[in-house]
């Protein structure tokens, strides 16, 4: 579960830990598995969301998703850095609890966009929210 990372923790430590514990948030999955095509060298792979490819920008520190067809093409900046994903990831999964607990939550659109607003200002702003939508497929 994400809520086990010490997000006080350097920004290594978070990774390392994302990984060795193969951390899964609907379809984020923090992962290094081989993709169809090499990345850029301006980007470190943290995982996938669903085919396509979850990196950190290596001069700016920005978690952005990377076409998995065309990975030098940047589908959208998804968070400031790899801790305020973390954070963002973190009402998203509260959702996913307990809507497995109450079926009608995945129904409840108000609801998700409740949780993918908050995740959007924890990942750093309105800019990324687009992707916490993504995650509802809102």
């Amino acid at each position: 579960m994400v809520t086990e990372i010490n997000l006080s923790s350097p920004i290594e430590k978070i990774k390392t830990e994302l990984l060795e514990k193969k951390i899964e948030v609907g379809m984020v999955e923090f992962t290094l598995k081989k993709d169809f095509l090499p990345i850029p060298n301006e980007f470190e792979k943290i995982g996938n969301f669903e085919l396509d490819i979850l990196a950190i920008e290596k001069n700016s520190g920005i978690v952005v998703m990377l076409d998995h067809d065309k990975p030098d093409f940047i589908m959208g900046k998804v968070a400031s850095d790899l801790k305020a994903m973390v954070s963002a990831l973190i009402p998203i999964e509260g959702f996913f609890e307990m809507a497995s607990e109450n079926d009608e939550l995945y129904d409840d659109e108000s609801a998700m966009r409740k949780v993918t607003s908050e995740s959007a200002n924890l990942s750093g702003g309105k800019e990324f929210e687009w992707f916490y939508d993504m995650i509802f497929g809102i």
